[in-house]
């Protein structure tokens, strides 16, 4: 696997699914640059799916709050979430984002919390939808 650097973080591809390691906070423009990476996921695969490793630890400025539930999401669907390692006041403010994006696109995106990243691999494949056949 190839990583990509996304400021203090990194992350990488495979098929419909982006893993991002967080380390500290995620900043206005490193979100922006996360989120046009998941929608052009969206786009050549039909779908997106997200492991977020928060082991590190992770935080979320309000700027960075308000730019992810506003994001101009363009009739995607919503991507399945999943975070690794994520304290209570972690699992709180992420649950907080995701209402927050239901209110401004009327979709409720899955989000579940685990210990492990094989628990949070099996739920992610639960949430892989079948590709169309060319």
């Amino acid at each position: 696997m190839d990583w990509l650097p996304l400021g203090k973080h990194r992350y990488f591809l495979s098929a419909d699914l982006i893993v991002v390691e967080m380390d500290g906070a995620l900043v206005a423009d490193e979100a922006r640059q996360l989120m046009i990476t998941i929608s052009g996921l969206h786009d050549r695969c039909g779908q997106a799916r997200a492991l977020f490793d928060v082991l590190k630890g992770a935080t979320v400025s309000a700027e960075t709050r308000r730019l992810l539930a506003q994001w101009k999401r363009d009739g995607r669907g919503p991507t399945p979430t999943a975070v690794v390692g994520s304290s209570v006041a972690l699992q709180a403010l992420a649950t907080m984002i995701v209402y927050t994006i239901r209110i401004f696109t009327g979709k409720q995106a899955p989000l579940a919390f685990f210990k492990s990243h094989d628990e949070a691999h099996a739920w992610l494949r639960q949430h892989e939808r079948p590709r169309p056949q060319p």
